[in-house]
């Protein structure tokens, strides 16, 4: 992100469009959310949006709630 307001005016959005889904209402309704419940779509978006950002997606949710919330790597555990 540019911090100089004047870079900034020369920037210009990149638009993508990405296949929806519909599945998001029967998730958002479980009451827990394996990563697995997620459609395929969604898994599209957020590793589109971990491409673009270059950074790893750890957390998605579908809602405001806790049991809304799933956890694609907790950072807090070892892996062997």
């Amino acid at each position: 992100m540019p911090l100089d307001l004047d870079d900034l005016a020369g920037v210009r959005p990149i638009y993508e469009d990405l296949p929806g889904w519909q599945e998001v209402e029967s998730v958002s309704s479980a009451p827990t959310l394996p990563e697995a419940a997620l459609p395929a779509n969604a898994h599209a978006f957020i590793d589109r949006v971990a491409d673009l950002v270059q950074t790893p997606v750890w957390v998605a949710s579908v809602g405001p709630g806790r049991s809304e919330t799933i956890v694609r790597h907790d950072p807090f555990t070892r892996r062997a």
